[in-house]
């Protein structure tokens, strides 16, 4: 098993802390002042109000481990908004969310999309929790189950249960790509798409395992944009009213470097 290194995770860690504790005062006046605002009305209801889940309720203003409003707002990784939205009309037997954090994919495709059964997993119980209150809240629990750890066996095991199924695996793990994506689990693969949302910032090595293990496949790579491009070009209906600074830091994600996602179809 590779590791990551301790130099690599205390970078990330500074990088992570100037967004949110350096920036936090400033940024907690502006919100403060946008709090006022009709449109923080609307996001209190606690409903997604754009993007591909339009309509996806939130039981608490909260999120797991990124930014609570440009979900609400609909733009949170609008960068693969259009891809997402195809693979929601995609005829997917089963998803499988890893990484799920509260549940906004995993939800998001419970309720829109077409697969008959949708399964969330995180090693956090709190992410667990809250994406089990979600899946309540929009009627879908029925349809989404919630586990712990996701491994090879567990892959195996959703084989063996639905055979000749077409799947999704959402991938969004922190770095765990790099240890997930290696060449046992290749020798497994069976009808299965991949979304992957990369992590060079915690590994560089990420991006060389990754593609080696989809060697010959056709990779669609994806790259996001910054804190500040997106609040000079991100528009809507409810952003219209908000002055730049504002925008900034109600869309902000605070990714500490740009990221890059790589869709990859079997």
């Amino acid at each position: 098993m590779q590791k990551t290194s301790f130099i690599t995770y205390f970078r990330t860690f500074f990088r992570v802390l100037e967004f949110y504790i350096f920036d936090y005062f400033e940024k907690q006046s502006i919100l403060k002042n946008f709090s006022q605002t009709k449109i923080h009305k609307l996001i209190s209801e606690g409903v997604v109000l754009d993007g591909p889940f339009k309509g996806m309720k939130y039981p608490k203003n909260e999120s797991f481990g990124s930014a609570f409003l440009p979900k609400i707002l609909g733009t949170y990784e609008k960068e693969i908004s259009s891809l997402v939205q195809s693979l929601l009309n995609s005829n997917y037997d089963i998803v499988l969310d890893v990484g799920c954090a509260e549940g906004y994919y995993a939800v998001g495709f419970a309720k829109f999309g077409k697969a008959k059964k949708v399964f969330a997993y995180d090693i956090q119980e709190k992410a667990r929790k809250l994406c089990s209150d979600m899946a309540l809240a929009n009627n879908v629990a029925g349809k989404l189950k919630i586990q712990g750890l996701f491994d090879i066996n567990e892959y195996l095991r959703i084989l063996k249960e639905f055979p000749n199924s077409k799947i999704l695996l959402i991938l969004d793990t922190e770095g765990f790509e790099k240890i997930l994506l290696n060449q046992e689990f290749r020798k497994i693969l069976e009808k299965t798409d991949f979304l992957i949302e990369m992590h060079d910032f915690i590994d560089t090595e990420i991006t060389d395992i990754v593609s080696e293990f989809f060697d010959k496949k056709e990779i669609t790579k994806i790259f996001s944009l910054s804190d500040f491009q997106k609040g000079l070009e991100y528009q809507s209906e409810f952003l219209l009213d908000l002055d730049f600074k504002t925008k900034y830091y109600v869309l902000a994600e605070g990714r500490p470097e740009q990221m890059k996602w790589y869709f990859v179809r079997e």
